[in-house]
């Protein structure tokens, strides 16, 4: 129980400061995970967005199939 905790918040912490240091926070149109994508392109370029969705499609995938 503590690893997830512990995982939760390192993930959360991670976005966070990648979202705050990218010059799109406080954008009005951008929301959700377009908001994430544009400040991981921002931070490492067209990689971080192929990268964000593998991630994303890979936590679907194990979230339900367990």
């Amino acid at each position: 129980m503590l690893g997830v905790f512990v995982d939760t918040m390192i993930v959360c912490t991670c976005t966070a400061v990648i979202i705050l240091l990218s010059d799109n926070y406080g954008s009005e149109t951008l929301k959700s995970i377009s908001l994430t994508q544009n400040a991981l392109r921002y931070h490492v370029g067209e990689f971080g967005v192929h990268f964000l969705a593998f991630i994303l499609l890979l936590f679907r995938l194990f979230l339900y199939h367990w």
